[in-house]
């Protein structure tokens, strides 16, 4: 049962990496660009 979400997520990239790819490869960069933000602001409060 743990792993339903799991495989529900994994489907959905999937799905749109072959249907969509630019939108879900601009997605994806957007993401990393928040989470490099993030550490790094989270690294200069230590």
């Amino acid at each position: 049962m743990n792993m339903i979400p799991v495989i529900i997520v994994a489907v959905l990239v999937a799905l749109g990496l072959k249907f969509i790819p630019e939108k879900m490869i601009n997605g994806f960069q957007i993401f990393a660009k928040f989470l490099v933000a993030l550490i790094t602001s989270a690294w200069r409060r230590r």
